[in-house]
């Protein structure tokens, strides 16, 4: 349902994961995330989930979206998934939570 990581300019779905996550509402998801290498983040979902109305972050609270760009789908096992990355490349950190709210 949901992948994250962090990859260089191409993104390789292999480098992403998928666990832990945790459900903050019916349309809301929280995760961590780590960027070890000074990449890209990534956050990967299924197409028929909707759209990302609204990231914010435990330093950020205020609407994040503005920093994320959408880029073309991908299949993983058979499902459409839409793909969002960072406009610009991240410092290098971990345990870093995101909370994605979808409309």
């Amino acid at each position: 349902m949901y992948y994250w990581g962090s990859d260089d300019i191409y993104l390789e779905t292999a480098t992403l994961t998928f666990s832990p996550f945790t459900e903050i509402s019916s349309n809301e998801i929280q995760i961590d995330m780590f960027n070890e290498e000074g990449n890209y983040l990534y956050f990967v979902f299924l197409k028929s989930i909707g759209v990302v109305e609204e990231i914010t972050t435990e330093t950020n609270l205020s609407n994040v979206l503005s920093d994320w760009v959408v880029l073309s789908d991908v299949i993983i096992d058979g499902y459409v998934y839409s793909v969002m990355r960072t406009d610009y490349i991240m410092t290098e950190f971990q345990n870093f939570t995101h909370n994605f709210k979808f409309n």
